[in-house]
């Protein structure tokens, strides 16, 4: 592997962990910028603070399709799209979203007598509602472009296993802001790494995701007990 690969690859990795650990700053700042103070903030704002958490992966998404634009790739391309081969994409895609539900929830209850578990279940039923819809497809689709199709296009010099965990392992931290989530979603990222890299085609892989968020959202906004 080359040292300019390297050197990318470190930078893309570090961008997302630079990034998920000064979330909470960069909303801060934010708010203070647009009401002279966070405590200023209408409570209006902050009972719907959560609506902006799809701005991040859009951000890293955006900036990923840029690079890979830049490296000659086509928007087909970059997610695999294949007219002949959209229903198994789509039947593969779904049934992993379901299984990854499943290690979701089973990963988060046996970890709530160890770790604070986020209260999500108490968001009103219209934030559900938007994680089931704009807050699923946005992350499904632009993380997938960062983690499994940029990093591991970065990392395809590297023994594949390892690049596969190094995918997984950045994702996870991209969500350190809830600590309880780092299993599973170590978990979730090397499921749809393989997914992408036996197929060869990103797109069962955002299908995956884009499910595994949905179901989670309906089932909060329909009051299943997953937690």
């Amino acid at each position: 592997m080359r040292l300019a690969q390297w050197l990318e690859l470190a930078f893309w990795c570090g961008l997302a962990i630079l990034i998920a650990c000064f979330q909470s700053q960069i909303v801060l700042f934010s708010l203070d910028t647009l009401f002279g103070s966070a405590q200023n903030t209408p409570p209006v704002v902050l009972q719907n603070i959560a609506l902006i958490s799809p701005l991040f992966p859009t951000l890293i998404g955006v900036l990923a399709l840029v690079r890979l634009f830049a490296s000659g790739m086509g928007l087909v391309e970059i997610v695999g799209f294949e007219a002949g081969k959209i229903g198994t994409d789509l039947v593969l895609g779904v049934a992993v979203g379901v299984l990854s539900i499943a290690i979701t929830v089973g990963a988060l209850r046996s970890l709530s007598g160890v770790l604070p578990i986020p209260p999500v279940q108490n968001m009103p039923p219209h934030v559900h509602l938007y994680f089931a819809t704009v807050g699923a497809l946005l992350p499904g689709f632009f993380e997938e472009v960062y983690f499994r199709r940029l990093l591991l296009r970065l990392g395809s010099s590297l023994p594949i296993a390892l690049s596969l965990v190094i995918s997984a392992g950045v994702f996870a931290v991209w969500h350190i802001g809830s600590p309880a989530y780092l299993v599973h979603t170590f978990l979730l990222g090397l499921i749809w790494g393989v997914l992408f890299v036996r197929t060869g085609r990103l797109l069962p892989a955002i299908i995956a995701h884009c499910t595994a968020n949905s179901l989670f959202g309906l089932s909060l906004y329909f009051g299943l007990p997953l937690l």
